[in-house]
C-alpha cells in the first residue's frame, strides 16, 4: 500500500470535485489567458500558505506573494472569508500525468480529481505564514530588496 501524497488547492468555494475546465489561478497564466480559454491542469501546491492565498484573492484587482520574502499583498482583502481547502492524494496518480512547474506549483493533467476532504479556513490565517503587507509600493520594494 502505497504512502499517502497529500497536497492542496485553495478556492472560495467548496468542489466535490476539482474539473480541468475550471478557472484556475495559478500565477504561471495571465489572467486573459486563463478568462478566455478555461482549460488547462489542476493546479495542486505543497503549500498550505500558497493555497490560502489563492483561495483569499479575488478574481480582479493586484494580489502578489513573495514566499521567500514571507509577504503578501491583497488590492482587497477580508480576513473573515471563507477559503476552501482541497486536500488531495497524489499517490494513485499516474506520475506521466503531473508536471513540477515548481517548488510550489504542481500541474495535474487530469480532466477531474476527487479531493480525500474539503476543509474551510478564513481568509486571516494566511498571517500565520506570512505577513500581510497593506500598501503595493511597499510590497514591491521589499519583495525587490
Amino acid at each position: 500500500m502505497e504512502q499517502e501524497l497529500l497536497l492542496y488547492h485553495g478556492a472560495d468555494r467548496p468542489f466535490k470535485t476539482l474539473k480541468a475546465n475550471q478557472l484556475t489561478r495559478s500565477p504561471s497564466r495571465s489572467f486573459l489567458e486563463v478568462f478566455w480559454r478555461k482549460r488547462g491542469p489542476i493546479y495542486l501546491t505543497p503549500s498550505l500558505s500558497f493555497a490560502l492565498f489563492f483561495g483569499s484573492k479575488k478574481w480582479w484587482g493586484k494580489n502578489m506573494i513573495s514566499i521567500k520574502k514571507g509577504i503578501v499583498y491583497f488590492s482587497s482583502f477580508n480576513p473573515e472569508k471563507d477559503v476552501y481547502i482541497h486536500v488531495v492524494d497524489i499517490s494513485n496518480i499516474p506520475k506521466e500525468k503531473l508536471v513540477w512547474i515548481n517548488e510550489r506549483e504542481l500541474a495535474v493533467h487530469l480532466k477531474e480529481i476527487t479531493p480525500v476532504r474539503v476543509e474551510t479556513h478564513k481568509a486571516g490565517e494566511i498571517s500565520r505564514y506570512l505577513e500581510i503587507v497593506k500598501d503595493r509600493k511597499e510590497f514591491l520594494l521589499r519583495r525587490n530588496e
